[in-house]
């Protein structure tokens, strides 16, 4: 593993062990509330990387959470969705594929050329770039050093519209930086 692959993953062990809820908990703090708390702060940040039809209120319950926030958004960031929420999209693509093929054949000015594994790569790639640049968003409105140094650790990591994002979140950060 060169340098430059080995930054994000030290980064992400960091904002993970950063997101222990012995870590966010201070001493006066019950375990049970800290747990409460680390899972609302997980919630909401699930809540806009996963949102269809997203409102203002989404971005704006992670971006109130501030630096609690930072951490599970890095993570996002990073690996993009968890293996359960790939496999909950991974079905219902191939359920999507299998509605288009029936239509498909039975209309046949439909033009549907794909392949099942062309669609569902494409639209999962799609999938993982959106919860990435949800992520990158997310950051940059929170702003801060820990998410600007997240930022800057995966550029160059991504597809072109995932480093386009990216690039505009360390510029809001370091904007809203100056005085």
């Amino acid at each position: 593993m060169n340098k430059k692959s080995a930054i994000p993953v030290v980064l992400l062990c960091v904002c993970l062990a950063e997101a222990s809820p012995a870590q966010t908990s201070s001493p006066t703090v019950k375990p049970a509330t800290a747990a409460k708390e680390t899972a609302a702060v997980r919630n909401a940040v699930h809540a806009w990387l996963e949102c269809i039809e997203c409102r203002d209120e989404e971005l704006k319950s992670v971006v109130a959470l501030g630096d609690a926030a930072v951490p599970h958004l890095v993570a996002a960031l990073l690996l993009g969705p968890s293996p359960a929420s790939r496999e909950v999209m991974r079905q219902n693509l191939f359920e999507s594929f299998q509605s288009l093929q029936q239509y498909a054949a039975s209309h046949t000015s439909f033009q549907f050329k794909s392949t099942q594994i062309e669609y569902i790569k494409h639209y999962m790639d799609n999938y993982i770039a959106l919860y990435r640049t949800r992520a990158s968003v997310a950051l940059a409105e929170i702003g801060g050093v820990e998410a600007e140094e997240a930022l800057h650790a995966v550029a160059g990591f991504f597809r072109p519209d995932v480093e386009r994002e990216i690039k505009r979140s360390v510029d809001t950060i370091q904007r809203k930086a100056v005085p």
